[in-house]
């Protein structure tokens, strides 16, 4: 590999101390100011900031598990539909409500996955507020993945391999659109507060049966009051249709009631940036993205397009977020992400 630097100056320099000198040597110092362009890319790769991967956080929630399974803990045992009564277990309970230490890894996840959304706080917090059948069944789940429970300030940086509640949420995020979809979980962000929405109890949601296909306010889906949905959402191209002023809406929503006591709201810098790790989440690749929104009625399903409707309910919140936060200095980006769908660098 030929020099760009040469500095014989500056290694002159340095080789005047005996001790530098009998190490750096010539040949060293060559390759010091000079270092193998491919050496430099695979630095890159390896010590960038990662993120949120969802794979390596997949992993993690199977080694946890696999550690806790070699405790090999007493069997420990509740029956989910005995509410009142710390979920005892009754003579008659059924297999269907009993729920143990040793579920599989599926039943696990979905339970952790619906109490984060139901309670959207941090597991400690939850076992706090819970009665007592509950709390322990969720310091066995706290314990049997080694969900870590810090509360961290705005912004700050979670490592790689950390478990959460909300990544646990985040590696599958059909899971919760899904939930949000059949009506399973109480959206914190109410379904009929949604500008443009038209709410509707008595109307079968699942448009993926509906024989025309074509959504009207009432059958718009409930996965639109979900917060995972971006993960979900197409990736698409400049100029092309998008939902995102109506998730950004539910974002923004989102954190303005869950710290609406505190008033300590997360910065639309910091917002921007979750939002956005979310919808470039690698975790659904785009023929699922697509095959998901086809399934609960945003996009049509013949040409891939979003749904008249569900446009329209996008450009109503559009409206509304052009009056949300405005004192924040980010506001302006937020707005044109919500208008072009581009999202910032």
């Amino acid at each position: 590999m030929s020099s760009i630097w040469a500095l014989s100056d500056v290694l002159k320099y340095f080789q005047e101390d005996s001790e530098v000198r009998d190490v750096l040597t010539d040949a060293e110092f060559e390759n010091l100011v000079n270092p193998d362009p491919e050496f430099l890319s695979t630095l890159k790769n390896a010590l960038e900031y990662q993120g949120f991967d969802p794979r390596v956080v997949m992993r993690q929630i199977v080694r946890n598990r696999q550690s806790y399974e070699t405790l090999r803990k007493p069997i420990m045992e509740w029956d989910l539909s005995n509410v009142h009564d710390d979920f005892r277990i009754r003579p008659d309970t059924t297999e269907a409500n009993r729920f143990t230490n040793i579920e599989s890894l599926s039943r696990d996840l979905n339970f952790l996955i619906m109490m984060f959304l139901l309670r959207n706080n941090h597991i400690s917090k939850i076992i706090q507020k819970s009665i007592q059948g509950l709390s322990s069944i969720l310091e066995m789940l706290k314990e049997k993945y080694d969900i870590n429970d810090e509360i961290r300030r705005s912004g700050t940086a979670l490592g790689s391999k950390d478990v959460t509640l909300p990544r646990m949420a985040g590696v599958l995020p059909s899971v919760a659109v899904y939930m949000f979809h059949q009506r399973a979980v109480k959206e914190i962000v109410p379904y009929s507060t949604i500008p443009g929405v038209t709410d509707s109890t008595d109307v079968d949601t699942d448009a993926s049966t509906s024989a025309a296909g074509v959504q009207t306010d009432s059958h718009m889906t409930h996965a639109i009051c979900c917060p995972f949905l971006p993960s979900l959402h197409p990736k698409i191209k400049p100029g092309q249709k998008h939902l995102h002023a109506l998730m950004l809406y539910v974002a923004i929503r989102l954190d303005d009631i869950i710290h609406k006591k505190e008033k300590n709201f997360t910065p639309l810098s910091d917002l921007m940036t979750y939002y956005k790790a979310g919808y470039e989440s690698p975790a659904t690749p785009e023929k699922s993205r697509v095959e998901v929104c086809k399934k609960i009625g945003l996009i049509t399903r013949v040409g891939n397009d979003f749904h008249s409707e569900s446009l329209r309910i996008t450009q109503q919140c559009y409206q509304v977020l052009k009056g949300m936060r405005t004192e924040d200095p980010h506001h302006a980006v937020m707005l044109e992400t919500a208008r072009t769908g581009v999202l910032p660098e």
